[in-house]
């Protein structure tokens, strides 16, 4: 680096940190200032308001809390105030309590754009899609500009698998915000689902670029994989893993990854560790008896193939294989069973090879 851009760089980072420490002063001070006014008038809504405001700015939940019951202690149809708390809670991880926090705003106030947001979201993060579907979509015919409501409804679509209008949500976000990261990994995720493959490596790309994290890699490497491109996935997997070590989805797609390129001891170790955070992840369990069978580790097969059925009982891949095994070793009578179960759940190749060769009735 030459020296006139090695000092400019650094009177540009000196520069910065003038202006956060600047930052940081006014709002102790603002902040000092607010003590002094709370003091002399503690009774006050409006200040102990915007003392709350300033610790939900500082992270600090739990006190911003505190000041806002007790300015809505003083004055109860105080909207602002419920609708911060109900963010508050929210960021606290209580999507319960700041679910009725939004209600009453919108009880008060039912154009209120951001208690219908929040209460959007609160529904999403508990896992009532539905509602929450409900809610963003009441938001949005109301306000079709709002961006975070457009593409935390993208990110809805894509999870339920409704990829065609994730991506019409997706595409209204970035026609605004081209460089959002998050919506070019959703959109990436839903094209490649939709078969368009070269389309979702060009927005994963630029997720990475923009920010790379351990999902952006995650979903690149399975467009990669899907392209057929095996190093790229494995080297994206790779990155994602060092961000995030035990991720167990990320360790599951590097360990059916492994069992394509036919390395099915790495398979094993990662389905194993899968398995070490979610013990009872049948698909883990199943990929787990595949490579172990593979490596004519029959044993161990066996024992993964019956845990798969003892957490389901219909998977007629465990059966098939189980059966299999059984017929390999000699035990046709409990391989036939499985494999007339297997057949019974709708697949009956291998039963059939297996009366055509005279080893089942």
């Amino acid at each position: 680096m030459s020296k006139p851009i090695s000092i400019l760089l650094c009177l540009l980072m000196m520069s910065c940190l003038v202006t956060q420490s600047r930052i940081e002063v006014r709002a102790e001070t603002a902040m000092d200032e607010l003590e002094q006014a709370i003091l002399a008038d503690p009774e006050n809504p409006q200040l102990l308001f915007q003392r709350a405001r300033l610790h939900l700015e500082k992270k600090a939940y739990p006190r911003a809390v505190m000041d806002f019951d007790h300015a809505l202690r003083l004055h109860p149809r105080f909207v602002e105030a419920l609708a911060l708390r109900g963010e508050a809670y929210l960021r606290m991880g209580n999507p319960e309590r700041s679910r009725q926090d939004f209600a009453q705003v919108l009880n008060l106030a039912p154009e209120h754009e951001t208690a219908r947001f929040g209460l959007a979201d609160s529904l999403l993060r508990s896992g009532d899609l539905n509602r929450a579907l409900e809610e963003f979509n009441q938001l949005l015919r109301t306000n079709p500009e709002h961006v975070q409501a457009r593409l935390k409804r993208g990110q809805l679509f894509s999870s339920r698998e409704n990829h065609a209008q994730a991506v019409t949500d997706f595409d209204i976000v970035l026609a605004k915000s081209p460089g959002m990261a998050e919506a070019l990994l959703g959109r990436g995720k839903s094209l490649r689902e939709l078969g368009r493959l070269e389309n979702s490596l060009a927005d994963l790309n630029q997720a990475v670029l923009l920010d790379s994290t351990a999902l952006a890699l995650m979903e690149r490497g399975l467009t990669f994989g899907r392209l057929g491109d095996l190093d790229s996935a494995l080297r994206d997997f790779n990155t994602a893993l060092n961000i995030s070590p035990r991720n167990p989805e990320i360790l599951l797609h590097r360990a059916v990854l492994y069992a394509l390129a036919a390395d099915h001891r790495r398979a094993v170790v990662d389905f194993t560790q899968v398995l070490r955070e979610q013990p009872n992840n049948v698909h883990a369990l199943l990929g787990k008896g595949l490579a172990h069978q593979e490596l004519e580790q029959f044993s161990q097969a066996l024992d993964d193939y019956s845990q798969v059925l003892r957490l389901d009982p219909t998977s007629y891949s465990a059966l098939n294989n189980r059966g299999m095994i059984r017929l390999q070793l000699g035990q046709l009578s409990s391989g036939c069973t499985d494999l007339q179960a297997a057949c019974d759940f709708g697949f009956c190749t291998t039963l059939n090879f297996a009366r055509k060769e005279g080893y089942c009735p």
